[in-house]
């Protein structure tokens, strides 16, 4: 989120990316919690479960919108929408949050746009 923030789509496409495969590729991939408990044992890992699990639904996010726009990725609306899907069944007050945060951010843009 960062990096869309600061208007980083590359940098925003690869770390989500990065995280959605990471867990994806864990061994006990059958289940979310399964996959997050495999992190949480990870060497070096301070993180918490919820932590975890709301870091894997924000990626799942970013990919969506990222998708959903044609930024960086190809514009997918199917793909967006898988990729929404599974954000909102991790964690649906997480999505609207950033769905409220990056519709507030594009309107601000907008505004913006149009003072110029």
């Amino acid at each position: 989120m960062y990096c869309l923030e600061k208007n980083l789509q590359e940098g925003a496409f690869m770390w989500a990316t990065k995280a959605i495969e990471t867990v994806t590729q864990l061994p006990s991939r059958g289940t979310l919690g399964a996959a997050v408990k495999s992190v949480v044992s990870l060497p070096n890992n301070e993180n918490d479960e919820e932590s975890i699990t709301k870091s894997i639904s924000m990626a799942y996010f970013v990919l969506a919108h990222l998708h959903n726009v044609g930024a960086v990725a190809t514009m997918d609306k199917e793909k967006a929408a898988e990729f929404y899907e599974a954000a909102s069944a991790i964690d649906m007050g997480l999505v609207q949050s950033l769905t409220n945060l990056l519709e507030s951010e594009l309107h601000m843009k907008s505004e913006t746009a149009i003072e110029q």
